[in-house]
């Protein structure tokens, strides 16, 4: 038996199945998405529900499977196998979208805006090796001026991007530096 954990709450969003959950960084907030293309912000002391996001996927296959907070507070990352997206907390509106062939994994800065990204480089050749790069967006910076998205969202463009010399990325990540920032 372990002393001093136990169940607070169960929570569910009109039948639909959890797939990813986040907590902010000062913990005032829990981020869950379910499936397909939404997800809830709760107040995880009151389990009050505070706001939904929904961002209809271009793909009706795919579905949200990540969501983290930048250190920021004032957004939120979430992925889909196809999408990568930014919402500002503050209004509810996605920022941005970056659309990508098929997003493997991503993880959020804890000590800063920024993003990592890792994506499937789409080919025309189908008999081409697949091949991999890592993209960094901070959250607030990734905006292009003058383009959108079929949604009207604007498209975000990439602060760096890393080609992978082989492999298949699993998982990526931030290290922390010295300086307590944390380096992809």
């Amino acid at each position: 038996r372990l002393e001093g954990w136990g169940c607070r709450a169960v929570g569910y969003y009109r039948q639909s199945a959890a797939t990813a959950a986040a907590f902010s960084a000062d913990g005032s907030l829990l981020a869950v998405a379910y499936t397909p293309n939404v997800i809830t912000l709760w107040d995880p002391l009151s389990t009050l529900l505070l706001s939904t996001l929904a961002q209809p996927l271009a793909d009706a296959a795919d579905s949200l499977c990540f969501v983290s907070f930048p250190a920021d507070g004032g957004t939120l990352f979430a992925h889909s196998r196809r999408a990568f997206f930014c919402w500002s907390l503050l209004s509810g509106q996605l920022l941005w979208a970056y659309r990508a062939a098929d997003v493997v994994a991503a993880a959020a800065d804890p000590y800063s805006d920024v993003a990592l990204v890792a994506v499937a480089v789409a080919s025309n050749d189908a008999n081409a090796k697949r091949s991999y790069m890592l993209l960094e967006f901070a959250a607030n910076g990734a905006r292009a001026a003058g383009t959108a998205a079929d949604d009207g969202s604007a498209t975000a463009t990439p602060r760096r991007a890393w080609q992978l010399a082989h492999g298949t990325p699993t998982a990526v990540g931030f290290l922390p530096s010295a300086k307590g920032a944390g380096e992809p």
